[in-house]
């Protein structure tokens, strides 16, 4: 005759974070005081405008298919962000390279004159030159950011300021190498 099982139900225990704990009272008890509205500031922007740079980080990001370059800006110690306090030089700004994505050779762009495929193929290819590395094939691009080949290359880029959904932020318009 088979015996039955005798079951095992899990201990059950609660994890507390010290960092916000229950106040006798009732609520939290902070480790700091803050007022949001009094507090908060529009982050600053870079002005519209070209700097030199330096690149000093590439990556490959696989859920956009792109590959980001970090351009840490070098400018004039006069020369400050739209709060007229933060400087501008050793901001770091990001510039990404699409790559094509499988299904983009059926798709067009939005003025129609060519597939997404081509389109981004086109843009690297202006992209490389201007910037004076090789980016020909997927090996070359793999081995340049493996072997960190690209890092310290002096740049001047055009910087813009863009509103998205309400919200204003600086994008790199135009990169070459110096």
């Amino acid at each position: 005759m088979a015996q039955k099982k005798e079951t095992v139900q899990p201990k059950v225990t609660e994890e507390v974070d010290d960092s916000m704990e229950a106040n006798p009272e009732g609520g939290f008890k902070f480790d700091t005081d803050f007022n949001i509205e009094q507090e908060f500031k529009v982050a600053p922007l870079i002005p519209t405008g070209q700097y030199e740079g330096h690149i000093t980080g590439v990556k490959f990001d696989a859920a956009d298919m792109a590959l980001v370059w970090d351009v840490s800006l070098v400018a004039d110690p006069d020369v400050f962000m739209t709060d007229n306090e933060t400087p501008v030089s050793g901001n770091v700004i990001q510039y990404k390279n699409y790559f094509p994505k499988a299904g983009d050779e059926l798709v067009r762009t939005k003025s129609g004159k060519q597939t997404k495929r081509q389109a981004k193929i086109n843009m690297i290819a202006d992209f490389q030159k201007k910037m004076k590395v090789n980016m020909n094939t997927a090996k070359a691009i793999e081995d340049g950011v493996q072997n960190a080949e690209w890092i310290g290359i002096q740049v001047i880029v055009s910087i813009n300021i863009r509103e998205w959904e309400g919200r204003f932020s600086n994008q790199i318009a135009d990169i070459a190498a110096a």
